[in-house]
């Protein structure tokens, strides 16, 4: 076992060892909804959808019609990393040694290439948020800081506040019914995460940005923060695909695989 996971799942993590127990996998039909899924343990493959979500970035849209847009990411092993893993397993990723990160194994800050910046992708003409089950590492912490500066600079992100179970606090729990006042949002369950986002959703439509469901895309490493999303309208997709260490990724997001594609997307077993 790891010791001292910070995130609260719904339940049992896996266990982190490279090759270790995959954890639950998606059946077929979840698999199939999506075209572009990459394989776990062999490296993602090019994204058919590469050229329309560049011209859609240099658009700032996120679809054919020009609609706002959301895009909300996990942070543990999304924004993030593993600690101090950087070249060759995870060459584009930064290790930023004065800011602790309690996440998994503990350590160093290490921003994935997402983390550092999504600029060259579509999300960076659209409105921005996070949902995690994790504390990002507390409240004022070093961490938040920094990932909010690198948010700010890759995407739209309307405010800086925290809010959730963990906005203040250590507190994690399920998000259901949670009211967010932010699109920050920390201590959600694994599992309960797309209550989050419908919330800041609400939140944005409450300062003059209407977003539809359709345009809604959340990043995430874990499978089961990928299918709650099913029949909510907003898309979600798996992360973090190779390598992966068990049922989480081990790189965090690449810059690849943040794409505008609709529906759900695992990291599909070849």
């Amino acid at each position: 076992p790891r010791g001292q996971a910070r995130e609260a799942p719904r339940g049992p993590r896996p266990a982190e060892a490279v090759g270790g127990d995959a954890g639950p996998l998606p059946n077929r039909s979840a698999l199939n909804d999506s075209a572009n899924a990459s394989a776990v343990g062999g490296p993602p493959g090019p994204s058919p959808h590469t050229n329309s979500t560049n011209a859609d970035a240099a658009n700032g849209t996120a679809g054919a019609h020009g609609e706002p847009c959301l895009c909300t990411f996990d942070v543990d092993r999304t924004l993030t990393g593993k600690q101090w893993v950087t070249k060759p397993a995870c060459p584009a990723n930064e290790v930023y040694r004065d800011i602790y990160d309690t996440a998994y194994t503990r350590g160093p800050l290490t921003l994935s290439q997402v983390g550092r910046s999504f600029a060259e992708t579509f999300c960076h003409k659209c409105h921005v948020g996070v949902v995690t089950a994790g504390d990002v590492s507390g409240h004022r912490s070093k961490e938040r800081t920094k990932v909010v500066e690198r948010l700010s600079a890759s995407g739209k992100l309307l405010s800086t506040h925290w809010s959730g179970p963990a906005g203040r606090s250590g507190q994690r729990r399920s998000c259901q019914g949670v009211k967010v006042n932010s699109p920050l949002v920390a201590g959600c369950w694994d599992g309960t995460k797309h209550h989050a986002v419908l919330s800041i959703v609400e939140w944005y439509k409450s300062q003059h940005v209407h977003i539809a469901h359709e345009n809604v895309w959340h990043f995430d490493d874990r499978w089961d923060n990928i299918e709650s999303f099913r029949g909510t309208g907003m898309n979600a997709r798996q992360i973090s695909c190779h390598p992966r260490v068990g049922g989480i990724g081990l790189c965090g997001a690449a810059v690849h695989e943040i794409v505008n594609t609709k529906g759900l997307a695992a990291c599909s077993l070849i």
